[in-house]
């Protein structure tokens, strides 16, 4: 299955669109799932794009450098776990940290954006579309963040395509949570993820 222009401009103008409303909630981490990842990539130190030089330090900006993303299905409570390596998690009330993932394929797509930011963590949300019109919205998505700066969320699998997906992740510095970047790292996938297991 190939990926398509149509299925990630889709996905990511819904990527873009969760930011727009969104709710809190509580769970609990998954631990030691004990599962090879669905998914697993790293991106290579220091390709952090400076959208604009005000406002932030430098090193505000480049604290969103992405190191590793990593999706685990937790069969046991119908949900995968989305963990992603900052360079920094900061503590600052100035701007957002916002992960992004969007993954598509030709027939279906949806994203999960979340924040690991003073009072933005219990604020992620999640949504699969499907050209069937079965689509699905999760809010309340909490933010965890563990040692090494890695901040990870939970999805039902409800809002989770069941087909092989392409993975696109990309962490921003934000000012509005607006879809205005003062800084971005992008990484791609090659190839495409079975994230969940098939809806039986």
């Amino acid at each position: 299955m190939t990926r398509t222009t149509r299925s990630r401009t889709t996905a990511a103008a819904l990527g873009l669109a969760l930011a727009a409303g969104l709710t809190g909630a509580s769970t609990t981490p998954s631990a030691a799932l004990g599962v090879p990842p669905s998914y697993q990539a790293t991106d290579g130190a220091g390709d952090v794009k400076i959208t604009r030089k005000d406002g932030l330090s430098d090193r505000q900006r480049r604290s969103i450098d992405l190191g590793s993303v990593q999706i685990v299905q937790d069969d046991a409570n119908r949900e995968i776990d989305v963990a992603v390596q900052l360079r920094r998690v900061t503590g600052s009330t100035r701007f957002d940290q916002v992960v992004t993932v969007v993954y598509g394929s030709d027939t279906v797509g949806g994203a999960v954006r979340f924040s690991p930011s003073p009072g933005e963590r219990r604020s992620g949300a999640a949504g699969r579309f499907g050209e069937d019109g079965d689509d699905k919205l999760c809010r309340g998505l909490v933010t965890r963040v563990s040692d090494g700066d890695v901040v990870s969320t939970s999805v039902p699998y409800r809002c989770v395509p069941d087909v092989p997906v392409s993975v696109d992740t990309l962490a921003a510095t934000e000012p509005d949570r607006g879809g205005r970047f003062w800084s971005r790292d992008l990484l791609r996938s090659e190839g495409t993820y079975q994230l969940r297991p098939v809806a039986g």
